[in-house]
């Protein structure tokens, strides 16, 4: 048995993730969308090589991180509405009726002591 992982950090401008296993992720900008790229397998007897990834990021931008009961293609979802209206809105309606859901929102609102 395992199970998938991902985890991501927002720092000064920046955001790090690694994950393992079969979570979409989306980074929301004004004007592009970027996907957290996620690495296959199961954190548990055979752990892959995890490779961290960092990008920028500015005021506003939005992660937004769902499960396999998500069904692809919630993008139009996320938008200037709050973080929690809009995991509400994946969930309600992208969710699969055959399997198990969660929905992950974080947005960057900048700041913090350089």
């Amino acid at each position: 048995r395992g199970a998938v992982m991902t985890v991501a950090t927002f720092e000064l401008g920046a955001m790090t993730w690694v994950g393992v296993g079969n979570v979409e992720g989306l980074l929301v900008r004004s004007s592009s969308v970027e996907a957290v790229a996620m690495r296959g397998g199961i954190v548990g007897y055979q752990l892959p090589t995890l490779a961290p990834r960092r990008l920028q990021v500015s005021q506003g931008d939005t992660l937004v991180l769902a499960t396999d009961g998500i069904r692809h293609g919630f993008r139009a979802e996320v938008d200037a509405r709050d973080p929690q209206v809009i995991a509400d809105a994946v969930l309600a309606n992208w969710s699969k009726t055959t399997d198990d859901a969660c929905v992950a929102v974080a947005r960057y609102v900048g700041g913090g002591a350089p």
